[in-house]
């Protein structure tokens, strides 16, 4: 019998692996394929890949104006698939190593490729080669998957992740249904691969849940590249297929419309991969939305078995998923009861221009707070105009009688690492003057950070100071 059994070995399971390794557990890892989960096989990894790629075309379309003449460059689509798989393989790889790593001198057991486990009772698990488990505690990280659609005709749809899979084509034209991340980033590589794209939304502007004016300059800049945005999009949908040829149908304010596509890519919302689980042999209850119930320290209704990442449907991002796999292996393991709350995070999209973001958006700032708020161009910051990237702005939330940030989101070249800046201050605690007194590295883009906070400062009449460093090893160093 182990101690613990992890199943799922995606960024929450071999996080979890890690850990109870690391305490001592024995320990075994199952996977029904190969270690990685999601992100590596099927969603942020190839398609970051993709949108790197998308990026590099840009790059290479304004050697001009730097002086260096070149062809205009053309994509192999081909290729640019054998480069996400190559990148996957080397994540794979890493993986692999780690697990190597930890077994050596430790109690685990790895098992990939074990084909789907199932729950025979509490604490029992039968893998798809009869092969028999048991365990004291589990930690499940399976991880999720793309909700496919059941509108009529659905079965000639595509999910993100079937656009970058061996052998997939580029679509001539696309239409994209959804724009939360995902969507808008496959909108934003097909668009520069040289694909027609049509981004339909349900509500009123893409991104609805990003603050307004960074989803209204990235809407922008998707239309003066040609992506045609379609807001307002009612239910019910069908596609019709005829030949090579597809037709998606749809109601908008009452009305019905249609476009004629080679691709239709559904990207609404994300499902557990709980189905053969086998659940309810082990008492393991799901909430409303389908996703397994737990409390803020990860434990099922029942006590000895714990969910962490895409599964619990709290907080569906990779580095949620590691955190949240490391704190239930360790409560699994020591009987800890430490806590999950989520309470800061930043997220971030790789579409052109690209966006990051951390706390409140400007309009759930005003709802309670009394705020000033900053905007800074990217065509203001030096390290921008010398990359020619001006496209995009900081923007900077800050609660006046605090002083400290409320909320940051960025738009344009770099934003997910500006951003982290923004959010290393938030979790600090530090005050918008002891930000505006870094002495940031120039020229640079996380620059703008530190001119946002200058210019908060100027507007609240608040003077520059440097940060206390009185006890920290840095003082006592000086």
């Amino acid at each position: 019998m182990y101690d613990l059994i992890v199943i799922g070995a995606g960024p929450a399971g071999v996080a979890a692996t890690e850990r109870a390794a690391r305490l001592g557990a024995k320990v075994c890892l199952v996977d029904a394929k190969r270690a990685g989960g999601t992100d590596a096989v099927s969603g942020v990894v190839p398609a970051r890949t993709l949108a790197q790629i998308a990026h590099l075309k840009r790059n290479a379309e304004q050697l001009g104006r730097y002086g260096i003449e070149a062809g205009a460059p053309t994509l192999d689509f081909g290729r640019a698939l054998a480069r996400c798989r190559e990148v996957v393989e080397e994540l794979h790889a890493g993986k692999e190593a780690l697990a190597r790593q930890l077994g050596e001198g430790r109690n685990l057991t790895v098992l990939e490729n074990a084909g789907e486990a199932r729950f025979v009772n509490p604490n029992t698990i039968l893998l798809a080669d009869s092969r028999v488990l048991t365990a004291k505690r589990f930690v499940i990280s399976v991880g999720g998957h793309a909700r496919r659609p059941d509108f009529i005709g659905a079965e000639h749809a595509l999910v993100p992740s079937d656009l970058w899979q061996e052998g997939a084509a580029l679509p001539g034209s696309a239409v994209i249904l959804g724009t939360g991340h995902t969507g808008v980033q496959v909108a934003s590589i097909l668009a520069d691969f040289g694909c027609k794209v049509h981004l339909l939304e349900r509500g009123p502007r893409i991104l609805s849940h990003e603050d307004e004016d960074l989803a209204m300059e990235i809407q922008a800049a998707f239309e003066a590249r040609g992506v045609e945005i379609v807001t307002a999009v009612d239910k019910p949908h069908c596609l019709a297929k005829q030949g090579d040829s597809l037709t998606f149908g749809f109601r908008r304010q009452g009305r019905a419309e249609s476009i004629d596509c080679d691709a239709v890519v559904v990207s609404q919302g994300w499902s557990p991969n709980t189905a053969t689980l086998g659940l309810e042999a082990a008492g393991v209850t799901l909430n409303e939305r389908g996703f397994i119930e737990v409390d803020d320290c990860l434990r099922t209704a029942q006590p000895h078995i714990y969910a962490a990442g895409d599964v619990t449907g709290r907080m569906m991002l990779v580095t949620a998923a590691m955190q949240e796999g490391y704190i239930a292996a360790g409560n699994a393991v020591s009987g800890t009861r430490d806590r999950v709350r989520h309470r800061l995070v930043s997220t971030g999209g790789y579409p052109f221009p690209e966006h990051g973001a951390v706390g409140l958006t400007e309009a759930r700032a005003r709802e309670a707070h009394d705020c000033q708020v900053v905007t800074v161009p990217y065509s203001e910051n030096p390290r921008a105009i010398i990359d020619g990237k001006t496209t995009g702005f900081c923007k900077l939330i800050v609660e006046r009688r605090s002083r400290t940030i409320l909320g940051c989101h960025v738009v344009g070249e770099r934003a997910v690492e500006v951003v982290q800046l923004a959010a290393t201050a938030m979790a600090a605690g530090l005050k918008v003057e002891q930000i505006a007194a870094l002495d940031l590295a120039y020229p640079t883009y996380v620059q703008i950070i530190g001119e946002a906070a200058y210019r908060a400062c100027l507007a609240m009449a608040v003077e520059i100071h440097d940060i206390e460093l009185v006890g920290t090893p840095l003082a006592k160093a000086g």
